[in-house]
């Protein structure tokens, strides 16, 4: 998706297209290798049995009877084409790196398993050697795009911008490419997502200048390729659609992305409004001769989101259904595009999960730095959707793991601690007070805070799917009651409201998500696990005391401000994402996904004081507490769905507001 020609800085294509273009030069000490491999080498290579010539270079490596200069030549060949660290490692190590083959060193210490700190700091030091050694050749651009790269893992813009100066200042003006492919790491770096707006602007205005040399110099499909670059950041991180579909429409029939550049057109289309339009464009599109099939599965993903959009009641299956190698930024997209929709429960959870997969199986081992920085700017419709876990080192003391959740503005702030520490005992023990009577207290019940404390339990930072019930309850017309009465009786009412609920929810052993205003979300069965069939026990026994609660809690304020408040409760169970969300400066620990979200369009449908639960509760319940209240179309949900209400532990109804009138 987001595709330049450095994108995600593959050696092999910059290192090729810099030092076969340059190779003329006898200053090249870089030139020097490749001719030999050119010369002597390859030949060899290509009469070897292997279907292509990286494969054909292992096999005549493997079957030996070659120089050791062939052989060195090979391994090298080898390492700088290889994808998987262990063969790059293997050939690293097996070879005769010499002294002045700054890219090889590069290389082999940026595909390294070190920490990234150090291999800025080591390819940084090879990078100064190539300047003073070999200033004025293409070396230091090479060795300086890769040390670019290892920059970008950190999302360090001021750092990129000061190597990118360092680089080109050195970088001989005749050795044109070089200079091209730099720059285009520099827009690649500055259009990743995740960027601001004004710097994805850069970007693409850095981009104009690279597309109009390519013309100069009749470079056509160079310069389709960074006009389809262009078109896919203006529509997926600026929602410049109108931008978008100009940059598409310079894509030629025999341009490689051509179809690509239809289906996003027809996606910017759509967006515009222009729907008959769009809908033309799919006529014309027939993915059946695609060749790239990398690329297949999401496209005909995107074309399935184009009919959506423009209403032809297409099914998104297949959006849910990427395989494993789809690019990471394709699945943010989607993600971020498709959580906006409405899509029904069994969609929109297959959406989420998919995220996490490709977040936790491909992200968080590999770009754990980066998929921070882009998560944290994305702002999906239910969360902040981000996992940076530090840890905590206490030092002549033992770690001390805590995850927890507070409510600061709004009644709603996450802050996930693992802080690294090396403090005095007296600062630790301050800190660990702190949270056990102003944090952990004000969310989770008294036993399992005590237990966190004492380092027997903890609240999983990893974001997970398990099955949870959810909770909401709401108070009936406050909104309007509050503007009657005015700030300070509001206040004294909600904080009652809260605290009553607080103890309540505690008692059953519930976690609250949050209070929103004048509601409160709570969970059963997360953090500390627990059966489906105890999960409904505990939230219908939770739900009826909350509302003899509120009866008790009405009596004081018909004697205090001659008012009474009601609730109404929703109550839903299955799976969802539980974890933390958010970042080291701020986090939730809270629950997403359809099965929250319907929870709370239960609550909507309730009576004042009555207790509202879908199927999936009602299921563990005996008939006779239970009353079918008929089928309802809920907001976000496909089919109508057949709601219950819950009646009083002695099987009768509880009263609602017209009634008790």
């Amino acid at each position: 998706m987001y595709r330049l020609a450095v994108t995600l800085f593959m050696i092999s294509a910059f290192y090729r297209a810099s030092a076969v273009a340059e190779i003329s030069d006898p200053s090249n000490i870089i030139s020097s290798y490749n001719k030999f491999y050119l010369e002597e080498v390859q030949p060899q290579v290509l009469n070897t049995q292997g279907e292509n010539e990286y494969e054909k270079a292992q096999n005549l490596l493997k079957k030996g009877g070659v120089s050791p200069k062939i052989r060195s030549a090979l391994l090298r060949y080898i390492a700088l084409n290889a994808t998987d660290t262990k063969i790059i490692g293997d050939a690293c190590r097996e070879t005769d790196i010499q002294a002045d083959d700054f890219v090889l060193q590069t290389w082999c210490v940026s595909s390294s398993e070190i920490p990234n700190t150090q291999k800025r700091k080591e390819v940084g030091i090879i990078l100064d050697n190539s300047i003073a050694k070999l200033r004025g050749t293409n070396v230091p651009s090479l060795v300086g795009g890769m040390l670019l790269d290892i920059i970008w893992a950190d999302n360090d813009i001021v750092g990129y911008r000061t190597i990118y100066k360092k680089v080109m200042d050195v970088t001989p003006r005749s050795a044109k490419r070089s200079i091209l492919l730099l720059k285009e790491q520099l827009a690649s770096a500055y259009t990743s997502p995740g960027q601001s707006t004004k710097l994805i602007q850069e970007g693409i205005n850095i981009l104009d200048d690279i597309e109009a040399e390519y013309r100069r110099v009749h470079e056509d499909e160079e310069a389709e390729l960074i006009a389809y670059n262009k078109g896919i950041f203006k529509l997926l991180g600026l929602d410049d659609y109108a931008g978008a579909l100009r940059e598409f429409q310079k894509i030629t029939p025999k341009g490689q992305y051509f179809v690509d550049s239809k289906i996003f057109s027809a996606l910017s289309l759509s967006q515009l409004r222009k729907n008959e339009e769009a809908s033309k464009i799919l006529r014309d599109i027939d993915l059946r001769s695609y060749t790239d099939q990398k690329r297949l599965p999401f496209l005909n993903c995107y074309m399935s989101v184009v009919k959506h959009e423009i209403n032809q009641q297409e099914d998104l299956g297949s959006c849910v259904k990427l395989p494993i190698d789809t690019q990471w930024e394709v699945v943010l997209h989607l993600t971020k595009f498709l959580s906006r929709r409405h899509l029904g429960t069994e969609l929109e959870l297959g959406l989420w999960r998919q995220f996490w997969h490709f977040y936790t199986d491909q992200i968080v081992p590999q770009k754990q730095t980066e998929a921070e920085g882009q998560i944290n700017a994305m702002e999906f419709e239910t969360a902040k959707l981000e996992n940076q876990v530090k840890d905590l080192e206490l030092k002549n003391f033992q770690k001390l793991k805590i995850v927890f959740t507070v409510t600061l503005a709004a009644f709603l702030m996450g802050i996930l601690f693992f802080f690294r520490l090396s403090r005095q005992k007296a600062k630790v023990e301050k800190l660990q007070t702190y949270i056990h009577k102003s944090v952990l207290n004000r969310f989770l019940p008294p036993t399992l805070v005590d237990e966190i404390i004492n380092g027997k339990s903890s609240i999983e930072s990893d974001p997970r799917e398990v099955c949870i019930t959810v909770l909401f309850a709401d108070m009936v017309n406050f909104t309007a009651l509050s503007g009657q009465l005015g700030a300070g009786i509001s206040s004294e009412i909600l904080n009652r409201f809260m605290r009553q609920m607080t103890e309540v929810i505690f008692h059953h052993g519930g976690t609250i998500d949050k209070f929103m205003g004048d509601a409160v979300m709570v969970l059963f069965g997360a953090p500390v696990h627990a059966a489906p069939v105890e999960q409904t026990k505990t939230s219908i026994a939770c739900a009826r005391e909350m509302l003899r609660a509120m009866d008790l809690m009405n009596e004081g304020l018909k004697q205090d401000f001659q008012v009474t408040v009601d609730i109404r409760i929703g109550i839903n169970q299955g799976p969802a994402i539980v974890g933390t969300f958010g970042s080291e400066k701020r986090s939730d620990y809270t629950a997403i996904g359809p099965t929250v979200n319907l929870a709370s369009r239960i609550e909507g449908k309730a009576h004042p004081h009555e207790i509202m639960i879908s199927p999936e509760v009602a299921k563990y319940l005996h008939p006779e507490e239970i009353e079918q209240r008929g089928l309802y179309k809920l907001k976000g949900v496909q089919d109508e769905i057949m709601l219950f209400a819950v009646k009083s532990a002695d099987h009768r109804m509880y009263r609602t507001t017209r009634e008790a009138s």
